[in-house]
C-alpha cells in the first residue's frame, strides 16, 4: 500500500514532501528568518530568478552542444565538455520547470486538480539532483584527465582515447541513474480522490497527488548520505587537488615562455658574443653561458605544456574553479545540517536552511550556464566555430 505525503511546513517549502511514517518534531522557536519572509524569498529565488537563470542556461548549453558537434568530437576533452553540456542542460530544464510550478502554485492555477508542489518534487527536484551529480562527476573526470596529462603527459594521452573517454562518460550517466533509481521507483504521481470543502457542502474530486512506497524514508536517508554527502565531498576534494596541479603547470609554462622570450630577445647580440668568445679564446680564457639559460628547459622538460595543452588546461581550470566556487555553498549547508541540529526541518533555523537551499539553486543554475562564456574567452577553436555558426564567420 502506498503512503500519502504531508507537508512539513506551514507554507509548503520548496522540497518538503516526506512520507507520513516520518515523524518530525514541531519547531519550538522562531529563527532569524520568519515564515513569511522565507516564503517570499523562496518564491523570488526559485520561482523567478532560478527560472530566468535556467532559461539562459538552456540557451547557452544548446549553443555549446551545437558548437561541439560542428567542431567534431575528436578528442577526449571536447567529448567530455559535450557531455557536460548535456547534463547541464538537463539540470537547467528541471530547475526552470521547478520555478514555473512554484509560481503556478502561488497563483492558485488549477490547484484543485494538480498539486504543483508534488509535481515539482517528483518531476523536477530529484531529476535535477541527478543531472547535477552527473555534471559534478564529469567535471571530476575532465579535471583528473587534464591533471594526469600534466603529470604523465606521454602515458595518459595514449591511454585516454576518444572511445575510452566516451565509455567513461556513459558509465557516469548509468552510475548516477542507478544511484537515484531507488528514489525514483519509491515515489510517483497518481490520481487520488480528495475532499473539497466549501461553505455549504463538501465534494469529492480527482487530484494529481504524490504517493510513497513503504520504506521510502530509509531509502531517501541512504540516498542523501551517498549522493548528497559522500560523492560531492570526494568530488570536491578531487577537483580542488587537480585544479591546484593545473594552476601550477600553467604558472610553470608562463614562466618558461617569459624566460624563452628573454633569451630570444638577446639573440640579436649573437655576433657580438661570438666575437667576444673568439677574443677570449685567443687570450686563453673560456666563456660559459649564463647559469640556467641552457639547463632550464631540460630541467622542466616533462612539465612544460605545449601551446595546445596550455589552452586546454586553461579552459579546464576555469571550468573547475567555477565548479568549486558554486559547489562550496551547497556543500556547507549539507554539512551544516549534519552537525547543527537546529539547521534542519522544524529546527530553529529551518527557514534559513530553505533560504540557503534557494540561494544554492541560483548558484547551481549559474554554474550550469556560464561555461559558454568561459569557452568563448579561453578557447580560440570554440570561438572560431561559434563565429562561423552564429556570426557568419565574423571575428
Amino acid at each position: 500500500m502506498m503512503d500519502r505525503a504531508v507537508s512539513i511546513s506551514p507554507l509548503d517549502k520548496i522540497l518538503p514532501r516526506r512520507p507520513v511514517d516520518q515523524v518530525l518534531p514541531l519547531r519550538s522557536e522562531q529563527g532569524i528568518i520568519s515564515d513569511e519572509l522565507q516564503h517570499y524569498l523562496s518564491l523570488y529565488f526559485v520561482g523567478i530568478w532560478c527560472s530566468l537563470v535556467s532559461l539562459v542556461g538552456y540557451v547557452t548549453n544548446i549553443i555549446n552542444i551545437v558548437v561541439f558537434i560542428r567542431q567534431g568530437l575528436q578528442d577526449s576533452t571536447t567529448i567530455s565538455l559535450f557531455s557536460l553540456s548535456i547534463s547541464d542542460l538537463g539540470s537547467n530544464i528541471c530547475t526552470f520547470f521547478l520555478g514555473i510550478f512554484l509560481v503556478i502554485k502561488e497563483m492558485n492555477i488549477l490547484v484543485e486538480i494538480v498539486d504543483w508542489q508534488d509535481l515539482s518534487y517528483v518531476a523536477c527536484c530529484w531529476p535535477r539532483a541527478m543531472f547535477i551529480d552527473i555534471s559534478m562527476l564529469t567535471t571530476v573526470f575532465i579535471s583528473t584527465e587534464r591533471c594526469l596529462c600534466v603529470i604523465l603527459p606521454f602515458k595518459v594521452k595514449g591511454l585516454i582515447t576518444v572511445s575510452r573517454a566516451a565509455k567513461i562518460l556513459i558509465t557516469i550517466y548509468l552510475f548516477q541513474f542507478s544511484c537515484y533509481m531507488p528514489v525514483f521507483v519509491t515515489n510517483g504521481l497518481s490520481w487520488q480522490h480528495t475532499m473539497m470543502y466549501t461553505t455549504n457542502q463538501s465534494t469529492s474530486n480527482l487530484k494529481l497527488d504524490i504517493w510513497f512506497a513503504p520504506g521510502r524514508v530509509q531509502i531517501e536517508t541512504v540516498s542523501n548520505i551517498f549522493n548528497s554527502i559522500s560523492i560531492p565531498t570526494i568530488s570536491f576534494i578531487t577537483v580542488v587537488a587537480c585544479t591546484y596541479v593545473l594552476i601550477q603547470a600553467l604558472r610553470r609554462s608562463a614562466h618558461f615562455r617569459l624566460h624563452a622570450a628573454a633569451s630570444h630577445t638577446s639573440a640579436g647580440d649573437t655576433s657580438q658574443r661570438n666575437a667576444l668568445k673568439e677574443r677570449n679564446l685567443e687570450n686563453g680564457r673560456e666563456t660559459r653561458p649564463a647559469a640556467g639559460l641552457e639547463t632550464y628547459e631540460s630541467k622542466d622538460k616533462g612539465y612544460i605544456l605545449s601551446s595546445k595543452d596550455r589552452k586546454v588546461a586553461k579552459v579546464v581550470t576555469f571550468v573547475a574553479v567555477v565548479f568549486i566556487l558554486c559547489s562550496m555553498p551547497q556543500l556547507m549547508v549539507v554539512y551544516g545540517r549534519r552537525f547543527l541540529p537546529d539547521l534542519d526541518v522544524n529546527g530553529r533555523y529551518e527557514n534559513f536552511m530553505w533560504t540557503a537551499f534557494g540561494t544554492g539553486y541560483i548558484i547551481g543554475g549559474i554554474n550550469a550556464c556560464i561555461n559558454m562564456f568561459i569557452y568563448l574567452n579561453s578557447s580560440s577553436r570554440y570561438k572560431t566555430v561559434f563565429n562561423e555558426i552564429f556570426c557568419h564567420g565574423d571575428t
